[in-house]
């Protein structure tokens, strides 16, 4: 379960995890509240691909857009979290 390894303790777990989610669409709703989660994770990589999958779920990640704008003020993930935001709105 790809939800799981969002919460392993290697960063490139998360990150490669975060990935197949996004490309998984709205299918992967049910981890919408643990990438929220990793949108303040210690590794900036982990922020962004979080911000990316939630972008890839879509319209049904619409719980995350609060988050998403917080993490506008990250310098490191503000593209991703701006591209996110687009996705989700669409």
């Amino acid at each position: 379960d790809l939800t799981v390894l969002l919460g392993d303790e290697i960063d490139s777990a998360r990150i490669a995890a975060a990935k197949s989610i996004a490309g998984a669409g709205s299918e992967a709703v049910a981890a919408v509240p643990r990438l929220i989660e990793l949108l303040s994770d210690k590794n900036y990589s982990v922020r962004a691909a979080a911000a990316l999958a939630l972008g890839g779920v879509g319209a049904e990640a619409k719980q995350a857009l609060p988050a998403l704008k917080l993490a506008l003020k990250d310098p490191e993930t503000q593209d991703a979290a701006k591209a996110a935001i687009a996705r989700i709105k669409q």
